[in-house]
């Protein structure tokens, strides 16, 4: 098995497996094998999706694009979503992790003050490439970093960091339920390179769970920056009309709809019980 399928087609290894287990069936049907050694043939393995090309050359991208019939809005969102996919691969990469380190972070106030405590010595930056160990000989946690050349022991850490996007790892139950039964899948984008799962969870325009072939999940929502409706991950100041209150308005009118159509059911229901039974003459 080994030297005869390597280099061969899926379907033309699954052939000869097929073969060798016919064959070791007969011969123990025919008693020249005192037992059947066909399950012993290892199955070939063909994953969904294995055979997916790593990438697209430029003209198969070109007529990807042609594709889209850019007259129609359906078309015109198709065609901007697969031209902007290598730049949604890059932003979700690196960039946005640089934009938090570098842009982010509290007002120029208490910049101030943290400066004021890093001169006094109460404060100390590790920089980028953090490392933290416990060292169990003396309890205490030890943080380094390569650009900092020294470490920085302490008897408590705390973890404020957020984690990459992943419903398909993540340990929340709200996120994993949905992955793990079908109802909820990652958003897939398709760029030259192949498939780019951005980690984030994917919804409709409506904010409704989408499953892999793109249904709705009905009642199911999810908005914020860990689902593919959010546009852009930046923090929204009060007393404007951000995008993340504009995506909250949006998503309420339709759980407002559910929940009315839900309690219009329940009351029809407890009315039609209450109603008394007809009783027939003879």
């Amino acid at each position: 098995m080994r030297s005869a399928c390597p280099g061969r087609a899926i379907g033309s290894a699954k052939l000869i497996v097929c073969a060798l287990r016919s064959l070791l069936g007969w011969l123990h049907v025919t008693g020249q094998v005192p037992v059947s050694l066909a399950a012993a043939a290892p199955s070939v393995a063909g994953w969904r999706l294995s055979g997916l090309p790593k990438g697209l050359e430029p003209a198969e991208l070109r007529r990807l694009l042609a594709g889209c019939d850019r007259r129609t809005a359906t078309g015109r969102r198709d065609f901007a979503v697969m031209l902007n996919a290598r730049s949604q691969q890059t932003v979700h990469n690196w960039w946005h992790g640089f934009f938090s380190f570098v842009d982010s972070g509290p007002p120029p106030r208490r910049l101030r003050e943290m400066l004021a405590l890093h001169r006094t010595g109460l404060l100390r930056f590790l920089g980028p490439g953090l490392s933290v160990a416990a060292d169990e000989s003396t309890g205490e946690f030890v943080a380094t970093s390569p650009q900092a050349g020294f470490a920085v022991r302490a008897a408590a850490f705390i973890e404020a960091r957020l984690p990459a996007t992943s419903v398909a790892r993540s340990l929340n139950p709200v996120l994993a339920s949905p992955h793990l039964s079908g109802l909820g899948s990652e958003q897939q984008l398709l760029t030259a390179d192949g498939i780019h799962s951005t980690g984030k969870l994917l919804v409709s325009d409506r904010h409704e769970l989408l499953d892999g072939h793109g249904r709705a999940a009905g009642r199911l929502f999810g908005v914020g920056p860990g689902t593919s409706g959010r546009g852009a991950d930046a923090f929204a100041r009060p007393g404007t009309n951000a995008a993340p209150f504009r995506e909250n308005d949006a998503l309420a009118r339709p759980v407002l709809g559910v929940a009315a159509e839900l309690a219009s059911s329940r009351a029809a229901g407890q009315n039609a019980s209450a109603e008394p039974a007809a009783v027939g003459r003879s």
